[in-house]
């Protein structure tokens, strides 16, 4: 007589080998989606699919594009991708509707793969890298269509369902009884509850202890593959071999534009000259617009912590005159407005920019996509300090040469702020602003990138950071890791940094303790590090400081460029031309800690 049991006979609950492996499997991918749900419904802080499904890197990116792009379609994704996450969690670890769970299951991971298919030349969506076809998404899908056919019904609800579906006939088949379940059988179906439980307690330290793990970290988006953390790994030291160019020092005392135009050739010259650099070449000049414009100390935003108009009328004059292809302002501005339009609202006389540009300059707002259907993906070399890539604007990558106008600043949480913390601005708000994602956004980018208490949007990477200071201020390490990766990802060509008149003791009016200076000088150089390294001994400091000491509150921005390679952040290494050192130095306040006041407008 055959041992085996007669079809649809409920009576056999002996598990076997498979059936445990197929329950483990079957809880394993169940966590992972009921944590997805959760984490996008309690802790991600407004979550969408919008930037995943608008960055979609397929042949099919169109449609998901179109999904994004159509409010009601991206409403209802939304709706639909969370609620189905904890639907399928749920299933899959209690082991009710298990088929039904590991099919919509298995379409959304489908959904996911033709997202961001692993193909030849494609750049990975997250930290998942590219494995040629298979990923993590293709695997748990694989792994879902097994659970299909295997759902390990002996560890499942869905075995109380079947007896209960036999006793009202449902289930009955000739020649099998209908019985009542044993004590075995029951415990057996309910073996996925301990397995919730334990999820319910851990996501609720996890809910406790979210703003700690986003400072150091530990946060991940692990199913969707919208955001993962890749490995952090310790780049080489390169600072001994780091690049050492010439920085040119001139004597400026005003904006009036003779004067300028002067000081800028012969710093120019004395640096190599502009012609080679910017002939027949399409040059972006990324100005520090950090903030709103409004009085500092007394005075108007240009003459104490923003690019001054008049600055950048000369400089265009001289990118002209050199054989400038095309001049591109760049800069992620805090106004909604069309640019030509705002900028002329904060005192910039336009015409006389583009008289001087040779009526070849365009304006361009990157704080969120503009005119460009996707954002673009920025890499960072060996993987980055703080994020192993970034979403910005098209812009910063159709360019031929890029350059850097700053001010000469300090800053509550870089130390000093000049050519290469400049760049913090090219990230969009409309990704990385407080309230992101919003394509609106004019909110600063504190919660995302200065504290890491509010998570990236799904789909852009997300941060990976290495081992993490001891401080109460996370900013004082995310901002110079942040500094880091950006000038990595886009180089600068030429560095300039106006030190006419500014201010001492931070970066802008929400800092307290600041006072207006008139240090009246120009500073520009070829290579980043090296310009702000002399900027730095300018004003009294140390660029090869050690991390969290003067004039750095935290971690030295300058360091890690040199630490990459970027260029040498020790000031007797490098050629200063034009002023001497003991001619230009104008010592700025030492103190700066502390003194930041967030009033929504802080780069």
């Amino acid at each position: 007589m055959s041992s085996q049991p007669a079809p649809g006979d409920l009576t056999n609950t002996m598990p076997t080998k498979q059936a445990v492996a197929m329950w483990g499997l079957r809880i394993a991918i169940g966590w992972l989606f009921l944590y997805e749900g959760l984490y996008k419904l309690v802790l991600s802080g407004g979550w969408s699919a919008g930037p995943y499904l608008r960055n979609a890197q397929s042949p099919l990116a169109p449609v998901y594009q179109w999904m994004a792009d159509t409010p009601i379609v991206l409403t209802a994704l939304d709706f639909l991708n969370v609620w189905g996450l904890i639907a399928v969690g749920l299933g899959l670890i209690l082991g009710v509707a298990t088929r039904i769970a590991a099919a919509g299951g298995g379409t959304m991971l489908l959904l996911y793969y033709l997202a961001y298919p692993p193909m030849i030349g494609s750049a990975p969506s997250s930290g998942y890298g590219n494995h040629l076809l298979v990923n993590p998404n293709l695997i748990m899908l694989v792994a879902l269509v097994g659970i299909w056919f295997q759902p390990a019904r002996e560890f499942a609800l869905d075995r109380l369902g079947a007896f209960a579906f036999g006793k009202f006939g449902l289930r009955r088949k000739a020649g099998v009884a209908t019985l009542k379940p044993g004590r075995r059988q029951v415990l057996a179906a309910l073996a996925g509850l301990p397995a919730l439980g334990l999820f319910a307690t851990l996501f609720e330290g996890k809910r406790r202890h979210t703003i700690t793990l986003r400072q150091t970290g530990e946060e991940t988006d692990g199913v969707s593959g919208a955001s993962d953390t890749g490995e952090w790994q310790e780049t080489p030291d390169r600072s001994e071999s780091a690049a050492s160019m010439p920085v040119a020092v001139m004597r400026c005392r005003s904006y009036e534009p003779a004067e300028l135009r002067s000081s800028l050739d012969r710093a120019f010259d004395l640096t190599g000259g502009l012609r080679d650099l910017v002939s027949g070449r399409k040059v972006s000049i990324k100005i520090n617009s950090t903030g709103k414009s409004k009085l500092c100390c007394g005075l108007p935003a240009e003459r104490t912590y923003q690019s001054h108009p008049d600055f950048l009328a000369a400089l265009c004059a001289c990118l002209t005159d050199a054989g400038a292809k095309r001049i591109a302002v760049v800069e992620s501005f805090y106004f909604s407005e069309p640019t030509e339009q705002a900028l002329a609202e904060a005192h910039y006389d336009l015409s006389r920019i583009q008289s001087a540009g040779g009526h070849q300059v365009e304006f361009v707002n990157t704080r969120n996509r503009g005119k460009y259907r996707n954002y673009r993906q920025y890499d960072v070399p060996d993987g980055g300090l703080m994020f192993p890539a970034y979403h910005m604007h098209p812009a910063y990558a159709d360019t031929d040469v890029f350059v850097s106008l700053a001010k000469l600043k300090q800053h509550g949480e870089a130390g000093v702020t000049c050519a290469a913390k400049n760049l913090f601005g090219i990230t969009p708000q409309a990704l990385y602003g407080s309230d992101a994602p919003n394509e609106d956004s004019l909110m600063s980018r504190v919660k995302i990138l200065h504290r890491g208490t509010r998570p990236v949007p799904d789909g852009v990477p997300t941060w990976h950071v290495g081992p993490v200071p001891d401080v109460d201020n996370p900013s004082t390490y995310r901002v110079p890791r942040i500094i880091t990766d950006l000038n990595r990802v886009r180089p600068v060509d030429l560095a300039i940094v106006d030190g006419i008149e500014t201010i001492a003791g931070g970066a802008g009016p929400w800092e307290k303790g600041i006072h207006a200076v008139s240090p009246g000088l120009i500073i520009v150089g070829r290579n980043v590090v090296c310009t702000d390294t002399v900027c730095s001994s300018i004003m009294g400091f140390d660029a090869a400081a050690e991390h969290f000491s003067d004039p750095f509150p935290g971690e030295n921005h300058l360091a890690h460029l040199a630490r990459a390679g970027v260029g040498t952040n020790r000031v007797d290494r490098i050629e200063t031309l034009g002023l001497s050192m003991r001619e230009a130095r104008f010592p700025f306040v030492t103190d700066v800690t502390e003194k930041t006041v967030d009033d929504g407008n802080t780069g």
